[in-house]
């Protein structure tokens, strides 16, 4: 114990604790995950939701610039800008989760 009342481990321990924890990281990298890109919301009426047409206009509670949110497994892991690459819609992230918090979610979810 040290003079915090806390208890110390030896390196040897802490050493297999890591090996043992890389061990169980290891099965997760090779997983597919799918990932969910949110550029806004919209609330209408089941009315307008039901007469929707092609060509119709849904106005969203974002505005150009504004960045997009991304998701797997309904938890929010990073925030993006949209871009063109190519082609094709890209996100460029911006802000993202911890290494730690984006692990533990996944290890909640893959038990």
């Amino acid at each position: 114990m040290n003079n915090k009342g806390e208890y110390e481990l030896s390196a040897e321990i802490t050493d297999k604790l890591q090996e043992f924890s890389y061990k169980i990281e290891d099965k997760y990298f090779d997983l597919e995950i799918n990932i969910d890109c949110k550029i806004g919301n919209a609330f209408i009426t089941l009315e307008e939701l039901l007469n929707l047409k092609v060509g119709d206009v849904v106005e969203l509670d974002k505005s150009t610039g504004d960045g997009a949110d991304i998701f797997s497994n309904n938890r929010i892991i990073a925030r993006a800008e949209i871009m063109l690459f190519d082609k094709y819609f890209a996100l460029r992230v911006n802000e993202a989760a911890s290494y730690s918090t984006v692990f533990k979610y996944f290890q909640d979810e893959y038990k």
